[in-house]
């Protein structure tokens, strides 16, 4: 077995995939081993340190997992819902897919003007119970929730774009997954 160079042993040391790497190193059919008196060793020195270097064969299962997490984040926020002013009354409302549907069924009718719209109307907030709204509130209300979801929705793309872009560990850590989300109520 020869001893990894000490640049490479530092950038494995430093790497927080570095059970990533080694495992694309074994997995490559590459012995390694790491020798509390000499550092990491290999037996085909030049094949480990390429894959130290690309950092490639463990990259693409990061981006998966970070991009995981976002998914995850944009679901969890859907699923918190919206809190909206409606008449002075701040409440939580839903905005899943099947709720956001039928606010824009709700805006179409809307559209139709008083004579369309029922009297004493109201929308179901969040805890089930009954928000009266005039056609102007409702139509505020449709593009106040329309404009956080579709927020939500490029916030999401752009942080799964950026974690594709990521090419190094460096890069791929800086993106912060936490960062970028619209607030809740704006």
């Amino acid at each position: 077995m020869n001893t990894l160079d000490i640049t490479h042993q530092a950038s494995l040391l430093a790497n927080p995939h570095i059970s990533d790497i080694i495992a694309a190193i074994t997995a490559a059919g590459i012995g390694f081993e790491d020798n509390n008196l000499y550092g990491f060793q290999s037996t085909d020195v030049t094949a480990a340190q390429t894959i130290i270097d690309t950092e490639a064969l463990w990259l693409p299962t990061a981006q998966t997992a970070k991009i995981q997490v976002i998914a995850d984040d944009y679901v969890a926020r859907i699923e918190a819902g919206r809190l909206v002013t409606v008449a002075g009354t701040q409440k939580s409302y839903q905005i899943d897919p099947a709720s956001t549907a039928n606010m824009t069924s709700v805006a179409s009718m809307a559209q139709g003007g008083a004579a369309a719209w029922p009297a004493g109307f109201a929308w179901i907030t969040a805890d089930n119970t009954q928000q009266p709204m005039t056609i102007s509130d409702f139509l505020a209300f449709a593009l106040n929730v329309g404009t956080y979801v579709s927020s939500l929705i490029l916030a999401q793309r752009a942080l799964k774009n950026a974690v594709l872009a990521a090419t190094t560990a460096a890069m791929l850590d800086a993106v912060d997954i936490e960062g970028g989300w619209p607030i809740n109520p704006q």
